[in-house]
């Protein structure tokens, strides 16, 4: 019992605090400010991974209400740096080392100094300001668009092209690639 007491006093005794992981967000081409933001921080523990991270950061922003700018993306998109020597480094010159994005798996750890902050690189807009989402295509018109394929591919084989064949499996590679 007494060793029982002894372990709640040592767990209670331990900060329970979690440090301030502070960072920046990048427009990922540019490697600009992103939408003109400043540095920020989120309270993460060591423990906490940089998957965490990223959710940590979507959720500020989207404490933010009406002004969130984050919203149009998922968190996995958001590269993580480790700081911003390393974002630099993402397309480096020929005789330089290229810089990955951290690993959403690896430890956050000591990242994110003040001095040192991470570098989040958001996406890209296109020039006319909107995000790049293509519509889906229906199982219809995709079907459809095969069909005309298929046609055409078929139609140009059997019209004089003997030098040519289009074997079976070049037509499936076709409709599944074009």
């Amino acid at each position: 019992m007494a060793s029982n007491n002894s372990q709640q006093l040592q767990s209670s005794s331990q900060p329970s605090f979690s440090p301030l992981v502070w960072f920046q967000l990048v427009d990922s081409t540019t490697g600009l400010s992103y939408k003109g933001t400043s540095a920020d921080y989120v309270s993460l523990s060591p423990d906490s991974v940089i998957a965490q991270f990223r959710e940590a950061v979507k959720k500020k922003d989207k404490e933010d209400g009406d002004a969130a700018i984050l919203t149009p993306f998922k968190s996995s998109q958001l590269l993580v740096y480790k700081n911003k020597a390393a974002f630099d480094k993402r397309n480096p010159a020929v005789d330089e080392e290229k810089e990955e994005p951290l690993d959403p798996t690896e430890s956050l750890g000591l990242l994110g100094s003040k001095k040192d902050m991470l570098v989040v690189a958001v996406p890209s807009q296109n020039e006319s300001g909107s995000y790049s989402k293509r519509p889906l295509a229906s199982d219809e018109e995709i079907s459809n668009q095969l069909s005309k394929r298929q046609r055409y591919i078929t139609n140009e084989s059997s019209q004089g092209n003997q030098g040519k064949m289009i074997s079976p499996l070049n037509i499936i590679w076709i409709q599944i690639f074009l």
